[in-house]
């Protein structure tokens, strides 16, 4: 199949087969140094989640065939009980409406009841999802700023051949890296703060909306270890990275001209002659400036996901505890509506637990 070919099958599948999900999508290709170019051509068209195989025996195919039956009639079985569901949703909201004329205030009563509770629950999801999705911040541009101070350190210097320039430098190396530090973990602490506050105010929201109540939004902050003391001494490791090479000693021109007549047959002397390489300065820093850098990304990732449970299972807990309330004040309610309408009452409420209980199978 040409490429051309391959474009417009992925387009017609992609358009006309609604039924075909992402996950359901193998490409089988020969060759993996193809694989790249496919994964492109999915990409482009909108499969973002097709597999590419090289082989008809791979596990991901042998598992797809194993469970895909069992998967459809799934899908199709939670199909009709949702329409049957649906028709009789409909027909209890018909019977609900007449019941309204003749219980019209306590009705009126329930239903705003029900509507809260209804609220309540749907935040109670909305915040669980938080919990479950973190978005963690982008730290590359952190990442890439604070690299690129040490890699473009006096980068016209190539090496240092005084020995006290040499440790003039490597003080200076030390001071600037510790410096440039401050400054990352400053935005680093930015970051961590603002992402805080953006999950406070997101389950504040949820939360209000579900309580009809407004939630002050106070500002986070953060408190962690920034390895600053890590790079003391980093002066005494740079000055242990030289070459070493003897080389014979070079006079001036008259001591040399000198020293030609007087010992012409005599060899030269060879003297140690020490050079620090300013790059391998620069990289070994970056190496190791890298993988601080790695820790306290990981750590402020946790940080923030560990404050994104701890908010939103403190608001989940007060929701429950205002769900209880409700379905408190409901009972009372529903105590003061005749025997007929009780009964229908319980069969609306037994099918409402149904519904939620299908909506958790089908998100699943």
């Amino acid at each position: 199949m040409s490429i051309q070919d391959f474009q417009n099958t992925l387009f017609y599948i992609n358009q006309n087969n609604e039924d075909v999900f992402e996950n359901q999508f193998f490409v089988y290709v020969r060759t993996k140094s193809k694989a790249d170019m496919y994964s492109r051509l999915l990409a482009d068209i909108g499969f973002k989640e097709s597999h590419i195989i090289y082989k008809l025996d791979t596990p991901i195919l042998k598992k797809y065939f194993e469970y895909f039956p069992i998967s459809d009639f799934i899908r199709d079985y939670l199909s009709v009980i949702r329409k049957k569901v649906n028709e009789l949703k409909a027909k209890m909201d018909v019977e609900k409406d007449e019941s309204e004329k003749a219980n019209g205030e306590v009705m009126s009563q329930i239903m705003m009841i029900e509507k809260h509770i209804s609220d309540i629950k749907d935040a109670v999801v909305e915040l669980d999802n938080i919990n479950k999705t973190t978005v963690l911040p982008e730290w590359d541009f952190a990442r890439t700023k604070m690299l690129e101070t040490i890699t473009t350190w006096k980068i016209k210097k190539t090496k240092i051949t005084s020995n006290d320039e040499a440790v003039k430098l490597a003080d200076q190396f030390e001071e600037e890296v510790k410096y440039q530090w401050s400054k990352f973990i400053e935005v680093i602490s930015a970051v961590t703060v603002e992402n805080k506050n953006t999950i406070t105010k997101k389950c504040n929201e949820i939360y209000d909306k579900a309580t009809r109540s407004q939630t002050s939004n106070i500002s986070c902050d953060t408190n962690f270890e920034t390895y600053k003391s890590a790079f003391d001494g980093i002066n005494v490791e740079l000055l242990k990275i030289k070459e070493e090479n003897y080389e014979k000693h070079r006079d001036g021109f008259i001591n040399a001209f000198l020293k030609e007549i007087a010992s012409a047959n005599e060899d030269k002397e060879e003297v140690l002659v020490t050079t620090y390489p300013c790059q391998r300065w620069r990289e070994y820093v970056e190496q190791f400036t890298n993988t601080i850098i790695d820790k306290i990304i990981e750590e402020r990732n946790s940080e923030i996901q560990e404050y994104c449970k701890e908010t939103s299972m403190k608001n989940m807990e007060k929701l429950i505890h205002l769900l209880d309330e409700r379905e408190k004040d409901k009972e009372d309610f529903s105590k003061r509506l005749s025997s007929d309408i009780r009964e229908l009452q319980k069969d609306s409420d037994w099918l409402n637990t149904f519904i939620e209980n299908l909506e958790t199978i089908e998100r699943s």
